[in-house]
């Protein structure tokens, strides 16, 4: 095909659809669907867990960086779509979530601590 030959409205021209890649893409949906139904503790946690992130990072400077940046990337409006229509929002309660980070930094404490032996040893023994 020359220059001359191709079309003057581009959306006339052929394109090449991969069936193959949006079947995958949907049975992925589905399987997604289906962990979400079927645990939906997990799902709320996992969703509590990755907002609460978010929103720990968000307050960096760092964080506020990629927030102006996140705020006009197209990707960003489709995960949202993604989001939305499986209802995640419903899946946020206003009580506390504990997220990895605070997590971790609530163990390195406790690591750090001269009488943690003594705190281990007495919470076994309550429990016996």
């Amino acid at each position: 095909m020359t220059p001359d030959t191709l079309p003057e409205n581009q959306d006339e021209t052929p394109r090449l659809v991969l069936q193959e890649a949006s079947s995958a893409l949907a049975a992925w949906f589905l399987r997604v669907q289906h962990l979400l139904t079927q645990h939906p503790r997990a799902a709320r946690a996992l969703a509590r867990a990755l907002v609460a992130e978010g929103r720990r990072f968000a307050e960096t400077p760092e964080g506020q960086q990629w927030k102006e940046i996140l705020t006009e990337s197209e990707w960003v409006r489709r995960g949202r779509l993604i989001w939305e229509a499986y209802h995640l929002d419903a899946m946020l309660e206003d009580e506390e979530t504990l997220i990895p980070s605070a997590w971790l930094d609530m163990v390195a404490s406790a690591v750090a601590t001269p009488e943690l032996e003594t705190i281990l040893s007495t919470l076994i023994l309550e429990e016996a």
